[in-house]
């Protein structure tokens, strides 16, 4: 079960610091962002923890599953359709010129698919995607 210290608390909210966990594989992406093997998470703070505790997170798998698939699939699925649209618009405009519009309308879509997951995520469609504390730990 991950664990993490509370870093700070927004409304009914819990920013919580993680070490990388076994269940992270050899994603690394903790290591892109932030430059290290912490991780920085918005958690629903069921349990009312205040900064500096230690606190249990849980997320349901099938949670998991869904979040993967809009954080990789929806950018995917982007850079995809902007290389088939690419190909369709540049036939006939030799292999040069083709390869090129191919990349930059993929490089649209798949902007265009991240665009669209953070505006959902202004919107506040994602917030029951998020882990929550199940338990505090005591030191």
């Amino acid at each position: 079960m991950p664990y993490g210290r509370v870093k700070s608390i927004e409304g009914d909210y819990a920013i919580v610091v993680i070490e990388r966990q076994e269940m992270c594989g050899d994603c690394h992406a903790c290591d892109m962002v932030h430059g290290s093997k912490n991780c920085i998470l918005k958690c629903v703070n069921a349990c009312k923890a205040e900064e500096g505790d230690e606190v249990d997170l849980e997320l349901n798998p099938t949670t998991f599953l869904k979040a993967t698939y809009i954080l990789y699939g929806i950018p995917l699925v982007g850079l995809l359709g902007g290389v088939g649209i690419g190909y369709l618009l540049a036939k006939g405009l030799g292999d040069t010129w083709q390869e090129l519009i191919m990349i930059l309308t993929g490089l649209v879509g798949m902007v265009g698919g991240c665009f669209y997951i953070y505006k959902h995520e202004k919107k506040k469609k994602y917030q029951n995607m998020l882990p929550y504390i199940t338990k505090i730990r005591e030191l």
